[in-house]
Formats: C-alpha cells, sequence, structure tokens
C-alpha cells in the first residue's frame, strides 16, 4: 500500500531510504516538499517549492519554449519565492545523480541563493551550478524579469555522503518558516529522524484506517 501526502505517493521501497546511511532520492524529498506544502501552506503567500521531477526535467529541457510552456500553468507567474531541489544527475532518468542542493530564488531581489552542504557557511560567491542557472533563468523569462544574480546561501555541512537530501529538507524548511514568521529550532543532524518518524507514523495510521474501513466495509 503506497503512503500518500497530497497528491504525492511514494512505495516502501522509497520509505526504506529514510534511516541513516542511505540517500533520498526524488520520491523522498517530493514527500517532504509535499508535507511542508500541507503543513505551513507557503502558496497562499506567494511561496513556491518545486518538486524535485520538475526540476530533473526542466534541467534536460533545451527549448525554451517547452520550458516555458511546463512552467505556465503552475504557480510561477506569480510566485515571490521559489525552492528548487536540485541534483547533480547527468542522467534524464529520474531519481538519478548521487549530491542535492538548494536553489532559493528570490524574485523581487532578482537572486539565486544556492545551499550546497559540501560547502558549508560560505557565503557570497559565485557557484559553478551550470545546470542551475538554466532552471532560474527560465523562472526569470516567464515572469519577465533579468536574469538572476546567482550567489552561495550558508548551509550545514553534511557528515556523510548520504545527508545532502535531509539538508536540502532542512534548509527549505528553515528558510520557509524564516519567511513565514514561524518559529524553527531544528537542528541540521536531527532532520532525517524527525523525518522518519513523521512519514513512518502517517504510514502506519494510514495503514490502520484502512484497516477499519475493512472491518466496517465488511459488516456492512
Amino acid at each position: 500500500m503506497p503512503l500518500s501526502v497530497g497528491d504525492v505517493y511514494v512505495e516502501d521501497d522509497d520509505l526504506a531510504l529514510l534511516p541513516a546511511g542511505r540517500w533520498w532520492n526524488d520520491s523522498v524529498l517530493a514527500l517532504c516538499y509535499e508535507w511542508l506544502e500541507q503543513e505551513l501552506q507557503p502558496a497562499k503567500t506567494g511561496i513556491w517549492l518545486m518538486q524535485a521531477s520538475l526540476a530533473h526535467l526542466l534541467k534536460f529541457l533545451v527549448d525554451e519554449a517547452e520550458q516555458q510552456a511546463l512552467l505556465a500553468g503552475g504557480p510561477v507567474p506569480n510566485c515571490d519565492h521559489c525552492f528548487i531541489p536540485w541534483s547533480d544527475s547527468r542522467s534524464p532518468d529520474a531519481n538519478s545523480g548521487t549530491h542535492w542542493t538548494l536553489l532559493h530564488y528570490d524574485v523581487g531581489a532578482g537572486q539565486v541563493f544556492v545551499y550546497d552542504s559540501l560547502c558549508g557557511p560560505v557565503e557570497g560567491e559565485r557557484p559553478a551550478l551550470p545546470c542551475s542557472y538554466a532552471i532560474t533563468s527560465a523562472l526569470a523569462r516567464l515572469q519577465q524579469r533579468p536574469e538572476p544574480q546567482v550567489y552561495r546561501g550558508s548551509s550545514p555541512l553534511q557528515r556523510n555522503g548520504s545527508d545532502c537530501g535531509p539538508l536540502v529538507v532542512h534548509n527549505t524548511a528553515r528558510l520557509l518558516c524564516g519567511l513565514l514568521g514561524v518559529p524553527f529550532d531544528r537542528q541540521p543532524t536531527a532532520e532525517r529522524a524527525y523525518w522518519q518518524v513523521r512519514l513512518v507514523v502517517h504510514r502506519d495510521h494510514c495503514r490502520m484506517l484502512g484497516v477499519l474501513e475493512k472491518r466496517q466495509g465488511g459488516k456492512d
């Protein structure tokens, strides 16, 4: 039985990636982002959490018209901030790559901040992520804005080769709560365990509801 949060569905194989030492794929990040959407409702204030699968698709679309068509029907034209989980994958296949980075596009400021857990608390320098420029440039063109300037933001450092995904979600939640004026005090090292508990408990709760519904249906 797949786990669903909003419009996102994941299988048990995806949830098996939650514990320490496992690299989070697109599906896990999508589930965390959808949870943040449901919990904080940032869209009401002009904040868009782009799904990793859409960012991945945009990266491999070289035709500007196709990029614009893909984005035009979503919240891009009216958003003030956009958070983008960016994978270093060189393959168009989904759930590929070895490292996650967060891009935060501040539309009003015309700036993109790159939060990379391999670089840590180094701010201001221009990072070399050419594929990410294509994504944010497409967003700027759709909003008829100038090419955004790209800077590096301050991120906690990952302590192993697999925590880039949890830290992308951590940085997203931290920055999002800051924009919304919501308290946020979760430590970076607790991010993986936080989501593991949240999502597994949610899965078990959904399964229990499913069992109860079947039992009640059998009594009719």
